[in-house]
């Protein structure tokens, strides 16, 4: 009996150290041709894409029509945990520049309309217009993948982008805030 579990052990063992070494060999290959998603979206100092949306309340909106305004946009999904978890801090950037009329927020949702409104009407609204996209439009048109994504852009310009969650813990969500500031000059 022992022996025949040494044996599966042994069969096993092998299949795993084959697995390994596949993936080894493989992934330097795979991995050389993808890129750090941590830098996507358009390169800072490039103009940013244009849009049309209308929100999920019926409102056009377009990067055209806010060019006088710095524009603060939150790619993110229903679902997503480090979306969830930087809400309150968005909620409090919003009220942070609430009273400047230089700051449009608006969240690039990739979730249904309905699948938004149910969900803020749960958690509550954190102050940017929201507009439903699907993932094909934000990795097309943005070259968005990665949830939560974050950019500022003024003039039609992007000047900021972070992308990941923004935390009061963590060194870029002051630097965040820092941006919005310096891009309406209150800084």
């Amino acid at each position: 009996m022992e022996k025949i579990r040494m044996k599966s052990f042994g069969l096993l063992g092998v299949s795993w150290f084959l697995v390994v070494a596949f993936l080894a060999t493989n992934t330097n290959e795979c991995c050389a041709q993808k890129r750090d998603l941590r830098y996507q979206g358009p390169e800072v100092g490039e103009k940013f894409p244009d849009f049309n949306f209308v929100t999920i309340d019926g409102d056009e909106i377009s990067l055209a029509q806010m060019k006088e305004k710095v524009v603060v946009l939150n790619g993110w999904f229903v679902g997503c945990t480090g979306c969830k978890e930087e809400e309150p801090y968005l909620k409090e950037i919003t009220k942070q520049f609430m009273d400047s009329n230089q700051v449009v927020f608006v969240g690039l949702a990739m979730s249904s309309p309905n699948r938004i409104r149910n969900y803020l009407s749960k958690r509550g609204d954190y102050g940017y217009l929201q507009v439903s996209v699907s993932r094909k439009e934000m990795e097309e048109n943005f070259d968005i993948i990665l949830s939560p994504s974050h950019f500022i852009i003024k003039n039609g310009v992007l000047i900021a982008k972070h992308t990941g969650s923004l935390v009061s813990i963590v060194p870029e969500y002051e630097w965040f805030k820092e941006e919005i500031a310096k891009a309406i000059d209150l800084k």
